[in-house]
């Protein structure tokens, strides 16, 4: 079974533009704000973005179970402050 997701700019939440066969190297752009590059780099920050929310979603997991626990502590690092351009509609479940 596969699962699709609509890759959307960041800025607007709209699904990006771009062909259905698209090369690597095509560019995909946002139909309202323009913002664009090529469905690889658009493919490699989507990446990112999931993992950095997965990450974020294990963290306040972590956090929480450490929170309830007589003997555990939690300590954070500093989270990632990383602006992202294109980004999907992502809820990790732990």
């Amino acid at each position: 079974m596969t699962t699709t997701y609509d890759i959307k700019c960041a800025k607007c939440h709209v699904s990006i533009n771009g062909p259905a066969d698209a090369e690597p190297q095509t560019l995909v752009s946002c139909p309202v704000c323009g913002i664009s590059d090529t469905r690889e780099n658009v493919e490699r920050e989507v990446a990112d973005y999931v993992a950095s929310k997965a990450s974020d979603a294990l963290t306040a997991n972590l956090e929480r179970i450490a929170r309830n626990s007589k003997f555990m502590t939690f300590t954070s690092g500093s989270p990632d402050h990383r602006s992202y351009r294109f980004i999907v509609d992502y809820r990790p479940e732990f």
